[in-house]
């Protein structure tokens, strides 16, 4: 949590109280969504469940979309395709594949990863200078996803080493 908040710090100080709001609601909304995505991928499988997350996503959207003036078609739309392509529904894809198979813990908190990575690519990708704080964030976040993966595992075959049922 530490590491969060200090990759996330440089953005809260100039951001809204609904900003923070808003930021709250969606991490809690990405724990409900493991949590109620993990038992659904094991019965369904990850491709399965994609579509229909992803239709009902539409569905929710569609209203939105239809009322937008778009304009007319521009080259720029190619990447829209990309990013809803590649991105989401491969990648949802594979996340929901991957989850029925790995604990939701380990997900949940390789899922916070992404702040880390971000830092990274915006340092390799767009020049970005981070500040120690975020570099110290960034790796809190790392070994805390290690720490997690690592130490769960050697907890959850301990009473089988110890002969003791699980």
């Amino acid at each position: 949590m530490a590491g969060f908040v200090l990759v996330a710090a440089p953005a809260v100080q100039g951001g809204s109280g609904t900003g923070l709001l808003l930021a709250a609601a969606a991490g809690a909304s990405f724990v409900v969504l493991v949590l109620a995505s993990k038992p659904l991928s094991e019965v369904y499988g990850g491709l399965r469940l994609a579509f229909c997350e992803l239709a009902v996503a539409s569905a929710v959207l569609l209203p939105v979309g239809l009322s937008i003036g778009w304009g007319g078609p521009r080259a720029s739309w190619g990447w829209l395709v990309l990013l809803g392509l590649v991105h989401t529904a491969a990648g949802v894809s594979l996340y929901l594949a991957a989850l029925s198979r790995v604990p939701a813990v380990h997900a949940g908190i390789l899922g916070y990863l992404e702040p880390a990575a971000a830092v990274v690519f915006g340092w390799a990708v767009l020049s970005e200078q981070p500040g120690v704080d975020t570099i110290v964030g960034g790796l809190l976040i790392v070994a805390a996803g290690v720490i997690v993966v690592r130490f769960s595992d050697v907890a959850a075959a301990e009473p089988e080493v110890l002969g003791v049922a699980g």
